[in-house]
């Protein structure tokens, strides 16, 4: 039986590349490769700060027997002044269409050359799937093939998508995929219910395999405790915040508790002898981080589904998350891994619970990884999205 050849279209795409909703898109292409003919179709990006640039060369390559296709970007973000002022206009819904076309085009990252691929080719495939709904990839490809396509938005309450464009874009695809019941339901109420039939798949994860938390010690000369945060440092991921938040601490808890950073950076860190930058490591020097540390902090008020608190969960580790994001409190309470702050008192009041009752944090640990390999099964998340391709190519 022939293989169904299905497009993941994505914003950037690589071993390398860090990023959810990247590393979803990446996950999900190396789990389905045995059931259909995947071609990743995506910019010559492979970081992003202020705006997507060219960085691998434009062409076919293959990564964990995964077609990829890159496309160079033609057009490049403004500088910061012009793009502010047409930014400001859009959100707060004074544009005209003209400045929306322009507002989503600066997003990038733009390729005519991805653009023409798809107007050209789209009959050889027979789905699309859309990650994220916010950038060009998606915003300007998407309605070409709306009638055979599915949309991963990785929705969540930020500034951006209440812009008058994405109205009604979330009903254009045939389905959305949401990796959370709470990023459906905000997407939901966000559109007053006018949007595409939605399914809730999630990730899967793997099982874990050996790890060395003495590897990562040993590695950055790290001998006492400590906290761990991992992902890109940056505000929009809550990190000034969480700077403050940390550097508020009494000394003695700083001291004994560095806060080791994973990842790389868009914005400066402070220069403190607690706080300790890695930078960007392999899964593996990841997994015996995450195994090392007393507990993970995420701070980002915005997520649609993170895959660090998973694997936190999956390496017994118990974490502290922003109780402002619903999905991060929601995935606490229901797994009892791990507690949320709402302000700098209870972050503090927290840390000091969690630090100083080992056996709690210990259990929160445990109660995690339960719940990650209760929920989050590569055989479920394949079953669904087999479900659903098939019954779309038999409508």
């Amino acid at each position: 039986m022939k293989k169904p050849k299905i497009a993941f279209v994505v914003q950037r795409f690589g071993l390398d590349v860090n990023g959810g909703a990247e590393t979803l898109c990446r996950l999900i292409a190396e789990r389905m490769i045995p059931y259909w003919e995947i071609d990743v179709l995506t910019s010559s990006a492979k970081d992003y700060v202020k705006r997507f640039q060219n960085e691998f060369p434009p062409g076919e390559e293959i990564i964990n027997d995964v077609t990829v296709r890159r496309f160079e970007i033609d057009y490049l973000r403004s500088d910061d002044k012009v793009f502010s002022r047409l930014d400001e206009k859009v959100l707060r819904r004074e544009s005209n269409d003209q400045e929306e076309a322009l507002w989503l085009k600066e997003i990038g990252p733009y390729s005519s050359t991805l653009i023409s691929y798809i107007q050209e080719f789209q009959d050889q495939y027979d789905l699309f799937f859309f990650f994220t709904y916010l950038y060009a990839t998606t915003t300007l490809i998407l309605p070409m093939v709306q009638e055979k396509s599915f949309l991963v938005p990785a929705a969540h309450d930020e500034t951006p998508i209440h812009a008058r464009f994405f109205d009604d874009f979330f009903a254009l695809p045939k389905g959305l995929i949401f990796s959370t019941q709470e990023e459906k339901a905000f997407l939901r109420k966000k559109t007053s219910d006018r949007m595409a039939p939605a399914f809730v798949i999630g990730v899967g994860l793997d099982p874990l395999g050996y790890v060395s938390p003495d590897s990562f010690r040993q590695k950055y000369q790290i001998h006492g405790e400590f906290m761990l945060y991992v992902g890109r440092i940056q505000t929009q991921k809550g990190c000034d915040e969480l700077f403050d938040f940390y550097l508020t601490l009494p000394l003695d808890i700083r001291t004994k508790y560095p806060l080791v950073l994973i990842g790389k950076s868009a914005m400066n860190i402070p220069e403190n002898e607690h706080i300790m930058p890695v930078g960007f490591v392999s899964d593996e020097m990841k997994y015996n981080a995450i195994a090392a540390a007393e507990l993970v902090i995420m701070p980002s008020r915005f997520e649609s589904l993170n895959m660090v608190i998973l694997e936190s969960w999956l390496c017994e580790t118990s974490v502290l998350v922003n109780g402002d994001c619903d999905v991060l409190r929601e995935q606490c309470r229901k797994s009892n891994g791990g507690l949320w702050y709402n302000n700098y008192e209870e972050f503090e009041a927290c840390l000091r619970l969690m630090l100083t009752k080992k056996d709690l944090s210990e259990r929160m640990g445990i109660h995690g990884k339960d719940y990650v390999e209760k929920n989050y099964s590569w055989g479920e998340i394949e079953r669904r999205y087999l479900k659903i391709v098939q019954e779309s190519l038999e409508k």
